[in-house]
């Protein structure tokens, strides 16, 4: 099944930040996956951009590494942090 353009940009994007935001907070994909209840497989297909997260996951995502969702989502380039 190819993805068109538009999925494919937005999971390239998510995938890469949600990497850059793991290293920032220095969390393994491991210790991600157990903080948001999922499998390490599927948070690895996540940080790939194999599969996008649905929503709720993506506020879990979020909420963890102290992120906004739109920064991760590739909506602005604010690295806008949660208060």
């Amino acid at each position: 099944m190819r993805k068109d353009k538009e999925t494919y940009y937005y999971d390239t994007v998510f995938a890469q930040r949600l990497r850059a935001a793991m290293r920032l907070r220095d969390v393994d994909t491991e210790e991600l996956a157990d903080s948001v209840y999922i499998c390490k497989n599927t948070m690895l297909k996540y940080r790939t951009g194999r599969i996008a997260p649905k929503v709720e996951m993506i506020v879990s995502i979020c909420r963890v590494l102290d992120i906004s969702a739109d920064y991760l989502l590739g909506l602005t380039d604010e690295k806008r942090e949660l208060k």
